[in-house]
């Protein structure tokens, strides 16, 4: 069994990777993974993740795990990336979706649970955000004749 599908029969909610990019979230990675069943490593770039595997030559040949979930087709190759998968795994059990957004940029309304007007608490992994108002003050300059 691979990473992928071991990831679908954990307690855990899966649903969290790729919510909010499709509705049918098993769909996008088993076509990804039908085409590509030898892609069971994860690797990373930053605070980007992507899944594939690893040439003979040190090349990476995959795709972001997002933009899996998004439609995204074709391949990407680098070189240089970190293998992660045992790391991301622990860590996706615990943060579940949040570990590619720590962000929390996407913030679909079933994501949070609501404390009232002024805070709301990450369903998956539990982080606390307090609303906060900001005001812009906008100054124009324009021309003007007498």
């Amino acid at each position: 069994m691979s990473m992928i599908e071991s990831l679908f029969r954990k307690k855990i909610d899966p649903v969290n990777l790729f919510r909010g990019y499709v509705g049918m979230y098993p769909v996008a990675i088993a076509a990804f993974r039908a085409g590509h069943p030898d892609f069971d490593r994860v690797f990373r770039d930053g605070g980007t993740f992507w899944i594939g595997k690893t040439g003979e030559d040190g090349w990476v040949l995959g795709q972001n795990l997002r933009a899996i979930a998004a439609g995204a087709e074709g391949l990407r190759s680098f070189r240089g990336l970190e293998d992660c998968t045992e790391w991301f795994w622990q860590e996706y059990e615990k943060l579940g979706y949040c570990l590619l957004d720590p962000h929390h940029e996407n913030a679909w309304k079933e994501r949070f649970d609501q404390k009232g007007k002024w805070k709301r608490r990450c369903r998956w992994c539990g982080a606390e955000h307090r609303r906060k108002l900001n005001w812009v003050v906008k100054i124009e300059r324009f021309e003007e004749w007498e």
